[in-house]
């Protein structure tokens, strides 16, 4: 019975009907409450899913709400799942930047950096992607250079993992040459663009780039 409730709420958000999809998340959670009790390990999925309606309609302080509820079980819990939480700390993270709140935005990205580095060494793609988060959150509030410096960082660490043609870099790249051309330095900004074009476009993704930067103009 869990798992259908949990099945037609995900089914309901997926068809953006987002109050039958948190009835029957809620469904579930009462029915995992009052079988297995409070703290039991299954209320985290629960909570995130409920975590993610919330986000979807922007109350973001109920979203905050639940993502925390999830992110203390796991806690307490852990049971070698430090990549879930890693992702509610990039994923709470993400939040605070919605609400313009980039100090706590930057708590929960280093939080996210600091487990990753721990759990998977140095050089591992969620330590790049956390630099790159918090490039973006120093973009946002038009510190430059600092939003440079994480950006390259997460460049090498992306470029000694996967090599010079992959995704990730060529993301990097395109947010260097944002940074770039915000402090109008146009010809460094036009040769990393054409640098994550030349990577897309041997990826076969050359449509969806142009689709960015269309939606940025």
């Amino acid at each position: 019975f869990i798992v259908v409730c949990d099945k037609i709420g995900w089914t309901f958000q997926k068809l953006n009907k987002l109050e039958k999809a948190l009835e029957y998340y809620n469904k579930s959670l009462s029915i995992r409450v009052q079988k297995w009790g409070e703290n039991h390990h299954s209320l985290s999925n629960i909570f995130t899913r409920i975590a993610s309606v919330y986000d979807e309609t922007a109350d973001y302080s109920k979203s905050l709400e639940f993502y925390k509820k999830s992110l203390n079980l796991l806690l307490k819990q852990d049971n070698n799942k430090s990549i879930h939480i890693t992702k509610i700390y990039d994923t709470i993270a993400s939040i605070y930047e919605k609400q313009q709140k980039y100090k706590e935005a930057m708590q929960y990205y280093f939080k996210s950096l600091d487990l990753s580095q721990k759990t998977f060494g140095e050089l591992c793609p969620e330590a790049a992607t956390s630099y790159m988060n918090l490039g973006m959150v120093h973009f946002q509030q038009e510190d430059y250079s600092t939003s440079l410096e994480y950006n390259l960082k997460a460049l090498n660490l992306f470029k000694s993992i996967f090599g010079e043609n992959h995704q990730d870099v060529a993301t990097c790249l395109t947010n260097i040459a944002d940074i770039l051309e915000k402090r109008e330095s146009f010809g460094e900004a036009l040769e990393n663009y054409e640098k994550a074009y030349k990577i897309l476009n041997q990826m076969g993704e050359r449509k969806i780039f142009e689709k960015a930067l269309l939606c940025q103009k």
